[in-house]
């Protein structure tokens, strides 16, 4: 069955492509992971964008998977369905934080949020413990 979403204007892939500029300046270096989801009408549509970035060597991404995420996310800023982001840096100790979005825009999550809407198991209603060497942090203002 396939998920029906808002089609984005060229407004809304605009703001996309600034909030996902903000959230790469705001990265910093390492390896990531982007995951974007949105509610729609028969299930949720999910993006993932994986990146890396150092100072002395650049960024490094696949462009394809990059305007896969940007089409996702001007769906998002429609501000329309219900949806949040996620980054992941992977490391020694992971760290994770996020956002959610309210009427489109970007609502940094605080610790105990992030933790909570990442070790929530919607098949249970239960909250679980976080994976083993993941550090969960307020999330920063982007956009």
């Amino acid at each position: 069955m396939a998920i029906l979403l808002p089609v984005p204007d060229d407004e809304n892939m605009n703001r996309a492509l600034e909030i996902f500029e903000s959230v790469l300046k705001e990265t910093g270096d390492g390896i990531h992971t982007l995951t974007l989801n949105t509610a729609g009408l028969g299930g949720t549509a999910t993006r993932q964008f994986n990146f890396a970035q150092q100072e002395k060597i650049g960024f490094i991404a696949d462009v394809e998977m990059g305007e896969l995420f940007c089409e996702l996310l001007g769906v998002v800023v429609k501000g329309e369905n219900p949806s949040g982001l996620v980054r992941r840096t992977w490391g020694i100790t992971d760290r994770v934080c996020g956002w959610k979005f309210e009427e489109g825009k970007p609502v940094p999550l605080a610790k105990g949020e992030i933790f909570e809407a990442y070790c929530y198991n919607p098949e249970t209603g239960e909250l679980g413990g976080p994976a083993t060497g993941v550090e969960f942090s307020e999330a920063p203002a982007i956009g």
